[in-house]
């Protein structure tokens, strides 16, 4: 049994389960990172906070930069998904 869910109830289940992890604007655009993972490989991709949380981090841009020695958002993105949340965060997927 599944349910779908909008990015009301993608929010809502991430800050129940874990709540530090990501920001109200980083989720806003992790579902729609996600969604869009779901139509463009025609899967469906299970709720599941824990893991989420595991495969996906948000952080300062420079941060990520200095914490792999790296140069550049391009340089990251050629090794990650990298998601902007604005100028100076990202959520990048773990590698």
């Amino acid at each position: 049994m599944k349910k779908t869910m909008n990015e009301y109830d993608f929010i809502v289940g991430m800050v129940d389960i874990r709540p530090d992890n990501f920001s109200y604007s980083g989720l806003k655009k992790l579902y729609d990172h996600l969604t869009e993972l779901e139509e463009s490989c025609d899967f469906e991709i299970e709720f599941d906070a824990i893991a989420i949380c595991c495969d996906y981090s948000e952080d300062a841009l420079l941060n990520v930069l200095d914490n792999y020695s790296l140069d550049s958002i391009e340089e990251l993105q050629e090794n990650t998904d990298v998601i902007i949340v604005d100028d100076e965060i990202i959520i990048y997927q773990n590698y």
